[in-house]
């Protein structure tokens, strides 16, 4: 599987793109995430639209979600292409929100498929893919459907590893992340991280982070969705034993 971070800033970034990423694996992009400036994040990273195979989403603030309508709208008038968005139960009418504005649905752009948890996405004669959702309603702002994504790839001997998308929360304390993060087959959380001078509920601070995760974990996360000031965090980011996702990097495992 290879991790190529789109964009890493918050949703008031001036000199990141907002933090979305492609997920490859055999036969499958998977766009997570679909913010603002995906119109230029996207081709900066040297895809275009055709590229996306399938897209997930966490929740739907504008640096989330606001560049899907012009995605779609590129896919089926440029290239007459119709990836798949998947969604939980609740994103649904969410999704059919977003397009109605302009009288259409998101069935006109996209092959909209309904998940419950978890859904096979790909696979090969070795492996399964699996798309996960995990939920954590209530924990980042006033978003009524927010969700922890994560891609698990398990082979023909069951033996799993996992990459989590944190998506936006506030208080990690009341999530699942906790339990995900002590899970074995859990090697990397691309972890929202806020740097801001204001302290907010809605993204967990470094402080925060470091005093909810054991140490022998701290390894598996790269901070990302962090404020344009996260130079200055750098040099303790790194002492402390955390990654930094950097935007327009590919990670592999």
């Amino acid at each position: 599987m290879r991790v190529r971070t789109l964009g890493v800033g918050g949703a008031f970034t001036d000199r990141f793109y907002h933090t979305n990423y492609v997920v490859e694996f055999p036969g499958c992009r998977l766009l997570v995430d679909a913010g603002t400036t995906l119109r230029y994040s996207l081709p900066a990273s040297g895809f275009t639209v055709k590229d996306i195979n399938a897209v997930a989403l966490t929740h739907f603030h504008s640096d989330h979600v606001g560049g899907l309508e012009e995605f779609s709208q590129r896919c089926r008038y440029l290239y007459q292409y119709k990836p798949t968005v998947y969604a939980m139960p609740d994103q649904i009418p969410l999704l059919a929100g977003l397009f109605a504005l302009h009288g259409t649905q998101p069935e006109d752009y996209l092959h909209v498929t309904a998940v419950t948890h978890s859904t096979v996405i790909g696979s090969t004669p070795k492996e399964n893919y699996l798309l996960e959702y995990y939920s954590t309603q209530g924990l980042h702002a006033e978003v009524t459907s927010n969700y922890i994504i994560g891609i698990r790839r398990v082979d023909r001997h069951n033996k799993a590893v996992r990459m989590i998308f944190t998506g936006d929360i506030g208080p990690i304390e009341k999530s699942v992340l906790g339990r995900l993060m002590a899970d074995p087959e859990t090697i990397a959380v691309f972890h929202d991280c806020h740097t801001g001078t204001t302290a907010t509920p809605a993204h967990p601070s470094l402080q925060q982070i470091t005093s909810f995760y054991p140490p022998e974990l701290y390894g598996k996360i790269h901070l990302t969705h962090y404020g344009d000031n996260i130079a200055d965090y750098q040099h303790k980011i790194y002492e402390l034993g955390f990654n930094i996702a950097v935007q327009g990097e590919i990670y592999k495992w």
